[in-house]
């Protein structure tokens, strides 16, 4: 059965790395350990699978935002509609760090990655930005991965005890990335009353690209 999996894993990886890239890249690093996944390739998936929803999402706001129902539900989600003058100058001004924040926000990530849209980022630095963290971020959950299960190879762990070994990191995980989004929420509330009646709009698109 297990035979049977590994065989087809790749093309299982990449709609689940669409969905879910942190928790399965500790995945696919203890899986790489043991021999079943090709380190390399199941890391391009990885990656791959990260950008393309944070494509998604930046181009609902760089292009949708021409869109009427856009711009309203982008003014519903109180992230954009409460810090939209700040996330602006922040995406201006230090994408990377931005970006970082955002992919480690979670929940707020895809709110978020709207606003980078809004911002009128331009397209290479976006994907150049969203690339660079995907790769440090993801990797180093995959080295965890793997060097977990170098570990359970040595102890000779119960099928029991491994899955409580990768569990606990796991959940060590979505705790911090929860940590991170109550720390954003609390950054981006507003300052002023400025920022909660500025209203978005479509961006200047000279400088894209």
């Amino acid at each position: 059965m297990l035979h049977v999996v590994f065989s087809h894993a790749y093309f299982v990886l990449i709609p689940l790395a669409l969905l879910e890239g942190p928790l399965l890249s500790i995945v696919c690093g203890a899986a790489a350990g043991m021999g079943a996944l090709n380190p390399f390739i199941a890391y391009g998936i990885l990656v791959g699978g990260d950008l393309g929803p944070d494509l998604m999402y930046y181009a609902i706001g760089r292009w949708g935002a021409t869109m009427p129902f856009v711009r309203r539900y982008a003014s519903r989600i109180q992230a954009i509609r409460d810090n939209f003058l700040s996330l602006e100058q922040l995406w201006r001004t230090h994408p990377l760090a931005t970006m970082a924040s955002a992919k480690l926000s979670y929940l707020l990530s895809p709110a978020l990655i709207v606003s980078a849209g809004l911002s009128g980022m331009p397209l290479r630095r976006f994907v150049s930005c969203s690339l660079t963290v995907s790769t440090v971020h993801l990797g180093a959950l995959a080295a965890l991965g793997y060097g977990l299960a170098e570990t359970y190879g040595y102890f000779h762990l119960s099928v029991a005890s491994a899955a409580i070994f990768l569990a606990v990191p796991g959940l060590a995980i979505l705790a911090g990335f929860g940590y991170v989004t109550i720390l954003m929420r609390r950054r981006l509330r507003p300052k002023d009353a400025a920022q909660k009646s500025n209203l978005i709009k479509p961006r200047d698109r000279s400088s894209s690209n």
